[in-house]
């Protein structure tokens, strides 16, 4: 087993609220998860609430759900189909039974799935849609199994991180049950010290994914969006979450306003579209970095910036934390639970979404990755592209307003909701309460 310390690096929190290695007066908490764990979860297993320590399987990189992070077109294929039929996520939580958990570890944290072993144990969710691979057939088909685990009384809490996560399970499984041990916990982001340099440029930032950072080329996209019309999901068509994170929408903005201003910049660190590429890639006022970038060159690129753009169409794991943390006025579009991390006014502006986008289904669950979806984010709506650009306008020509705004941001992953301390005190009191009923 992998244990889990924290860096050198003290965050401005609190050095008490940070936890260190594992020892024999720890709770060690079994983190399951399929494959390497996503990098939104970082800042859990590398500052765990203060007595407890994460215990990884050492096998992270073998498995199913691993070898699909090494994406080819076969095993695009195979994974949408079996997602349409049944979703690979169950099934490999039903397997996951063959798997023991350590004996050192008293209770285990799931990370968005069902756990079917016969032990004690919480779960994370984006949104009840997570337990069925995002696949609203899926969901339906197995609701009653997985109302079922969720009222085990295994299953000792389920933690959402929106209020718009919570209404989905409220919605759909919401017995008084499963209600009593739900609760929201928000994900959490280190506060690190900056120092910005001024400069004579105002400089706009989009970052892409790093968890899936391959692009389709146009006839793969094509022969996915073919199967997706029978399974009615679409996973992997914006399989590089460009369109979803609403790359396309922050070019057209970008091309809007620098009509007006000499001294606009675009930073993008994303894989982009050849289309995009070959019409934006000679603009020498935009910065296109396709290759992942250290940590070290991805702080620059925040501290640099001056504007986070990110009008996505989907539930962001941690781009708006990392913008608060380096200050940074945010303008995004009011999907998902974007305006619940996102304060209109204060922290940033929430744009409204496009009316010929569906955002959700009828039982409340996000229609982010629905055939329909897909096709409909690929043409920027013109309305919610000025809109953007309009508010992006606001933030340009007052800098006092950036600055007001980009320090409430840091105040809210210092000491507010979405701090460390704020996550941790939670956790630490959900696996206290579990592991003492």
């Amino acid at each position: 087993m992998l244990k889990h310390s924290v860096p050198s690096e003290t965050p401005v929190d609190s050095p008490a609220e940070q936890a260190s290695g594992l020892d024999d007066d720890k709770i060690s908490v079994y983190f399951d998860t399929f494959g390497r764990p996503h990098s939104l979860y970082r800042e859990l297993l590398e500052c765990p609430p203060p007595g407890v320590g994460f215990v990884c399987p050492v096998n992270l990189d073998k498995g199913l759900a691993a070898s699909f992070r090494s994406i080819n077109l076969t095993k695009l294929f195979a994974w949408e189909i079996l997602n349409g039929i049944a979703p690979p996520s169950l099934a490999m939580s039903i397997f996951g039974t063959r798997s023991r958990r350590p004996q050192d570890c008293r209770l285990t944290y799931s990370t968005g799935h069902l756990v079917f072993r016969d032990e004690n144990w919480i779960v994370d969710c984006e949104h009840l849609g997570q337990f069925a691979g995002y696949n609203p057939r899926a969901l339906r088909t197995f609701i009653r199994l997985i109302s079922k685990r969720l009222e085990n009384d295994n299953c000792q809490r389920i933690l959402p991180w929106s209020k718009m996560a919570y209404e989905t399970i409220r919605r759909n499984v919401g017995t008084r049950k499963i209600l009593e041990k739900t609760q929201i916990v928000r994900l959490a982001r280190r506060a690190t010290p900056i120092n910005r340099t001024s400069r004579e440029h105002t400089e706009i930032l989009f970052v892409g994914s790093v968890n899936f950072p391959s692009i389709l080329t146009q006839g793969q996209r094509s022969v996915l969006e073919g199967i997706s019309r029978f399974t009615g999901i679409c996973s992997f068509a914006s399989h590089e979450n460009f369109e979803s994170k609403g790359g396309r929408e922050v070019f057209e903005v970008f091309s809007l306003l620098s009509r007006q201003y000499d001294r606009l910049r675009l930073t993008v660190r994303a894989k982009v579209p050849p289309d995009i590429r070959a019409r934006y890639g000679a603009n020498p006022n935009i910065r296109i970095v396709e290759n992942p970038v250290s940590p070290k060159e991805l702080d620059k690129m925040f501290l640099d910036a001056d504007i986070f753009l990110f009008p996505s169409h989907m539930s962001p794991g941690m781009a708006f934390l990392d913008a608060m943390n380096y200050e940074l006025p945010t303008v995004t579009i009011a999907a998902c639970n974007n305006a619940e991390i996102v304060q209109h006014g204060k922290t940033g502006f929430v744009c409204a979404t496009s009316e010929r986008v569906p955002y959700w289904h009828a039982n409340g669950l996000p229609a982010g990755n629905t055939f329909d979806h897909i096709k409909a984010i690929h043409t920027p709506d013109h309305d919610v592209v000025t809109n953007l650009a309009s508010h992006v306008r606001m933030l340009i020509e007052d800098e006092a307003l950036r600055t007001r705004m980009g320090r409430e941001g840091k105040r809210l992953v210092e000491t507010g909701e979405f701090s460390i301390n704020h996550r941790n005190r939670a956790l630490r009191e959900i696996i206290e309460q579990t592991l003492h009923r």
